[in-house]
């Protein structure tokens, strides 16, 4: 595994060329693709945006391998399909709902691998500009690890969040670790298969169409903080030479698995350079930033990646955490204030406890609050804050990662999701303590005193006229 402190530039774009190699001279000299290839491996480009796509934005790797990936039989439906897996999102199959969602931690039962226990609960999809953006929410559970077979996602990018159990990721351009507390991107097209070095492994699963993760921009917080450009990690190219026969390329197109058999693995990359890979973070990394006087900071201030949309601000899926961190703010309500919001939130925890829901939203468990559906803190938290009263002093949150995908498009929510037994149908009842603190007396005092101002006011106009 190798750190790259370049691999991302200022404006957040992959636009640095990376190059790593597990044979020495195995990659080409002047040419991508030379006439007489280097020990005479293949060379293969792989692109994540068009051809003509400004070069600042342009991700595209070439990979050079023992055999082309094109060296295998066609493609079939896989038998049996997968039921959970959507495309595009409709009426006949899925629902519009603006109710508060929240679902308990998944309990794994079947013998399933990552790529077909890995399903989306919400998602939703927008023709803009000609271009469809698309984002999934989901979960998976797995505790088998993928044998003899390949996954790949032809259909977008897939974000993938563990909450429990390490994920041993093979990618063409390498091995990736990936321990609950990080994040890893899979990018549309790459073929990967998932090990399970713990065993079972739950957790989070975002997926977008239409365009790609970047770091958000900074504005007013100037050259430093949040996710630094250096703590991302790529894989070291890895490979693996022999015969395997009957291995299967599972890939996801259009919403369905198809299987094609070759005989060889795919990881079988000598060496490859550019900037479209796959990659992992360290959130316990991030610098958080705060208020340091009065009011609540929006939550868009923890921002770790964003994939942005054609209006500038506006973001397909963020992908924002709430880390450990120091509270200071005075006479301010510290806890998320109550709102609506625009976006949609999707919201998992990974481990602790959330800060404004103490009890109910669990580790492992998810929770859905549609675009301009009212929420905030549970009864508890909202009296328990209220209680401290002026002089709470600085208080240190610890032990604790939640994370949020938020979305500008408006979810529907899949029937298996509304009809899970992870449902939880009370969680309405979190908020249905919270009482009104509404003193009409002193209220009507504050009115009395503002009228008698506005009478001297009125008074001393006269004298002066």
């Amino acid at each position: 595994m190798v750190e790259f402190e370049s691999l991302l530039d200022s404006r957040s774009y992959f636009t640095l060329v990376l190059h790593s190699y597990a044979k020495k001279d195995s990659s080409p000299g002047a040419e991508q693709s030379d006439q007489v290839s280097v020990q005479g491996l293949y060379a293969e480009q792989i692109s994540g945006t068009s051809f003509t796509t400004p070069r600042k934005l342009n991700q595209r790797s070439w990979l050079y391998r023992i055999k082309p990936s094109v060296t295998h039989e066609p493609f079939k439906p896989r038998s049996p399909s997968h039921k959970r897996l959507v495309s595009e999102f409709n009426q006949s199959n899925s629902f519009a709902t603006p109710t508060q969602l929240r679902w308990r931690p998944l309990i794994i039962r079947p013998k399933m691998a990552f790529c077909m226990y890995c399903h989306f609960c919400t998602g939703g999809n927008e023709l803009q500009m000609h271009l469809i953006y698309h984002y999934h929410d989901g979960r998976y559970a797995a505790n088998k690890s993928m044998e003899n077979c390949a996954y790949c996602n032809a259909d977008g990018d897939f974000l993938i969040v563990p909450q429990k159990g390490r994920l041993w990721i093979t990618t063409e351009c390498g091995k990736l670790q990936v321990s609950p507390g990080e994040v890893v991107i899979l990018p549309q097209g790459f073929r990967f298969d998932i090990s399970l070095p713990d065993g079972p492994s739950l957790g989070y699963v975002g997926e977008i169409f239409g365009t790609h993760f970047q770091l958000p921009d900074l504005g007013p917080i100037g050259a430093n903080g949040l996710a630094a450009s250096r703590d991302f990690l790529v894989p070291t190219a890895w490979y693996e030479q022999g015969p395997r026969p009957g291995y299967t390329i599972v890939q996801k197109f259009g919403g369905e698995l198809f299987t094609a058999a070759q005989d060889f693995s795919p990881f079988n990359v000598v060496s490859w350079h550019g900037n479209y890979v796959p990659y992992k973070y360290d959130l316990s990394k991030f610098c958080p930033f705060n208020t340091v006087l009065t009011d609540h900071a929006d939550p868009s201030v923890n921002t770790v990646l964003t994939a942005p949309t054609e209006k500038p601000g506006v973001a397909l899926l963020d992908l924002v955490i709430f880390p450990p961190r120091w509270l200071v703010a005075e006479h301010t309500f510290r806890p998320p204030y109550y709102h609506r919001n625009c976006m949609s939130e999707f919201m998992g925890l990974i481990y602790g406890s959330y800060e404004a829901k103490s009890e109910g939203f669990l580790p492992g468990g998810a929770s859905l609050h549609s675009c301009m559906t009212p929420h905030g803190p549970d009864t508890k938290t909202f009296e328990a804050t209220v209680a401290q009263g002026e002089n709470a002093g600085p208080f240190r949150i610890t032990d604790t990662m939640a994370f949020m995908f938020e979305s500008c498009l408006i979810p529907r929510v899949c029937p298996w999701a509304l009809e899970s037994p992870y449902l939880d149908h009370n969680y309405y009842q979190c908020w249905i303590g919270l009482r009104s603190h509404f003193s009409h007396e002193e209220t009507k005092c504050k009115t009395n005193e503002l009228q008698d101002v506005d009478g001297a006011a009125a008074e001393l106009e006269g004298s002066c006229a």
